[in-house]
């Protein structure tokens, strides 16, 4: 992975964007409204560096390390939903009626 580093007077980092990177918080550059690039204290990134490097490197990947946090909560309800709805109940009813016609 290529990296430069320059120093911090050669970027000019508005003072929230400072306090949230020191809070661990990523901050992101936008263009026009939208992301382009994105900020994260050296913490943060000595953590996600080895994984940065074996997607560059074309490794695959565990679909589970590049899961975002709303990922991860959707797929622990998901696991715990095991009882349909009363809407879904009479939707899955009703399909199998029209399929058992047919």
């Amino acid at each position: 992975m290529t990296e430069i580093a320059i120093k911090a007077e050669e970027l000019r980092l508005p003072a929230g964007a400072r306090e949230a990177l020191e809070d661990g918080a990523r901050v992101l550059i936008t263009r026009y409204g939208k992301p382009t690039s994105a900020l994260m204290s050296y913490e943060v990134y000595v953590l996600v560096a080895p994984l940065l490097e074996l997607i560059e490197a074309g490794a695959v990947v565990s679909p589970e390390l590049l899961m975002t946090s709303d990922d991860i909560k959707l797929a622990q309800d998901l696991a715990t939903d095991d009882e349909s709805s009363e809407a879904e109940q009479a939707m899955i009813e009703q399909l199998l009626r029209e399929s058992a016609s047919q």
